[in-house]
């Protein structure tokens, strides 16, 4: 089931439930008196909001009251949806911004992107409550909402551990996270999003391995930016390098600030 809040625009006027009326020629007499016993104009509808539920290949539409009426939660949305924030308005994407995919998913009240709780970096346990922001939106230094997150768990019952181990520290981390997503957001990541094949990289390195390497309980994990960055260098680089090799071109290789072997 899909659930979607169209705007103004969408909305079925009455007038389609009125049974037809027989169609009168241009010019005759009988169009004066027609038009003086027809139903007078139909204001529009206070209520001009539609919701729809699909599901299949049935919709279901009806009305449903403004905002301050009857709040509307356009957190969770598994298609386009509109903030109900007054003047202004915030039309949310149909798709998962990372898998491209719908279903449930959860709505950024900053921006139009919507999420898969898997596909959000970091990855939710939970949906939230209240006003929600994605990694993207969300201030690095003083963060509007805390996530439901595995990081977030894990400092939780293992400070003393987490204490004696080398970590990120929390603004880098968000930082880390930020540059993350944006990088599964972006279309071109769709080849980055998995290893090549290990017969001709020896080192791979993909978007899932640095992901991993995000949570505190995946060992190794980053203690600093710069590891993140080294990763994402040679999961460029290995990609150049693969491509090189497609096309035999493989000693012409030269990466700024790649690894100085070949894989």
């Amino acid at each position: 089931m899909s659930i979607k809040v169209n705007a103004d625009s969408s909305y079925a006027s009455p007038s389609a439930e009125l049974p037809p009326q027989a169609t009168l020629p241009y010019g005759t007499d009988a169009a004066p008196q027609a038009a003086a016993h027809s139903a007078p104009p139909l204001r529009p509808h206070p209520f001009p909001r539609i919701q729809s539920y699909t599901g299949g290949s049935q919709e279901i539409r009806h009305l449903v009251a403004p905002a301050a009426e009857h709040p509307q939660d356009c957190r969770m949305n598994s298609g386009a949806s509109k903030k109900c924030d007054g003047a202004n308005h915030i039309e949310n994407e149909d798709f998962c911004a990372v898998c491209l995919n719908g279903g449930e998913m959860l709505c950024c009240d900053h921006c139009p992107k919507v999420y898969h709780l898997s596909c959000h970096v970091p990855t939710l346990l939970s949906f939230p409550g209240g006003e929600w922001v994605c990694t993207l939106c969300r201030n690095l230094n003083a963060p509007e909402v805390e996530y439901d997150c595995d990081n977030t768990r894990y400092s939780r019952e293992n400070k003393a551990e987490e204490a004696m181990l080398p970590h990120l520290d929390p603004c880098d981390e968000r930082r880390c996270e930020k540059l993350v997503l944006s990088l599964y957001c972006n279309s071109l990541s769709v080849p980055f999003q998995e290893p090549v094949s290990p017969l001709i990289i020896k080192r791979p390195m993909d978007l899932s391995i640095i992901r991993k390497k995000l949570q505190k309980r995946h060992i190794p994990h980053y203690s600093a930016p710069e590891e993140l960055v080294a990763d994402i260098r040679l999961m460029l680089w290995n990609c150049a390098k693969f491509n090189y090799v497609s096309h035999g071109m493989a000693d012409n290789v030269s990466i700024p600030g790649g690894p100085q072997h070949k894989p």
